[in-house]
């Protein structure tokens, strides 16, 4: 019992002098100075610190710099310039998550399959240009995202196709930043299961539970349904609609509620319009509303 608490307390102090020598090794070489061809120190805006300060901003400097370039994507301009006369520009953009929103993952003994959720070819095909600018914009590789979208839109209802290569990292998320997509964000409505995803701009964000694979799922239906309604509605800020559906947690099935009580209601207004000649005919006058 002695002799394996000893060996736990000696595991225990190895890694932590590991880490510490690691740590030391890479503040080390992110503070020193930058050298010249013939092995000299390079001048530099810290050169009249105090050594420890000098290795101090010098590492702090570089390690603010890999932060921004891990943060910024690649590119500035995501999408290329919306289309201009004679050719006809979506007047709204969507932007929509592949994995667990369009396909499901599934291993198998084959290796990964990817399940098409029920009625992704009707959802493509309603709101498909005109209507709206189809933009993928998935979490997975390039590897694993473009294969799949050879099988699932075999018609080319899909505009462009962006991938995790062009998003942002912020803590360990891979971030969609809007803001390079080229587009006018009062236009531009994100689908997707994480919101994390969308953290930056969370007002474009409809977000949906993931699919798990379900033969019984009708969320591409109504969802379709919710997109032909704003764009039939011409609406001038999709972030106000977006907001209020997105107070509740299914908010797909919030709309479809509201649809049915709308017309649950007109219906009702009908029957009253009809029964209104016989309320009239066999009803005394004082009676009569």
């Amino acid at each position: 019992m002695g002799q394996t608490k000893r060996l736990s307390l000696f595991t225990r102090y190895s890694v932590t002098l590991l880490g510490a020598t690691v740590s030391l090794v890479w503040f080390y070489r992110l503070g020193s100075p930058c050298k010249d061809n013939d092995g000299c120190n390079i001048a530099d805006k810290f050169v009249d610190m105090s050594l420890p300060m000098q290795f101090y901003h010098r590492a702090s400097s570089r390690l603010c710099c890999y932060i921004n370039v891990s943060h910024d994507p690649k590119c500035k301009k995501l999408l290329p310039d919306p289309l201009s006369y004679p050719l006809t520009q979506p007047k709204y953009t969507l932007v929509i998550e592949l994995r667990d929103v369009l396909i499901h993952p599934d291993w198998t003994f084959k290796g990964w399959r990817f399940k098409k959720r029920p009625g992704v070819d009707r959802f493509l095909q309603k709101v498909a240009p005109p209507m709206f600018e189809i933009v993928i914009f998935t979490s997975d590789d390039g590897s694993v995202a473009f294969p799949v979208l050879d099988q699932l839109d075999p018609k080319g209802f899909i505009t462009y196709c962006l991938t995790r290569d062009v998003a942002c990292q912020l803590g360990g998320h891979c971030v969609k930043d809007l803001r390079y997509l080229n587009r006018d964000l009062s236009t531009v409505i994100v689908v997707d299961c994480n919101k994390d995803s969308v953290r930056l701009q969370p007002r474009n964000l409809l977000l949906l539970s993931p699919w798990k694979g379900n033969d019984d799922d009708q969320t591409l239906d109504n969802l379709a349904n919710f997109l032909g309604a704003i764009a039939s509605e011409q609406v001038e800020d999709v972030r106000d609609v977006l907001n209020f559906y997105n107070q509740y947690k299914e908010p797909l099935q919030e709309l479809k509620n509201i649809i049915h009580f709308q017309r649950k209601s007109y219906q009702d207004k009908e029957q009253i319009k009809e029964s209104e000649p016989l309320l009239s005919k066999w009803c005394p006058n004082f009676l009569q509303p």
